[in-house]
């Protein structure tokens, strides 16, 4: 990407979010406008990968993700309520 269409794209988001120019903004801003750029670009091209590593298809992908970190447990599986689950993944004298 070449500076000027970088310069207009951080000016752009700049503008959306702060209605000010990039170089105006304080670090924080700026922060937020980068992160907004980052997350364009690495969150459509992590979907592109998982769509192609899912022949196509990015909601199972999604779904598969979905399953597999609710296979991995801790309490948000309801491990707080089967105390010999909640037992192998807490520490006994922390609880």
């Amino acid at each position: 990407m070449a500076e000027e269409d970088r310069t207009q794209m951080r000016n752009e988001i700049a503008q959306e979010k702060f209605d000010k120019n990039f170089d105006e903004l304080d670090s924080d801003e700026k922060m937020s406008v980068g992160g907004t750029i980052g997350g364009k670009r690495g969150g459509e091209a992590r979907k592109k990968q998982m769509a192609e590593e899912h022949g196509g298809d990015v909601h199972a992908a999604y779904s598969e993700m979905g399953q597999t970190g609710a296979k991995k447990g801790g309490y948000s599986t309801g491990y707080e309520h089967d105390p010999e689950e909640k037992a192998k993944y807490t520490d006994v004298d922390n609880a």
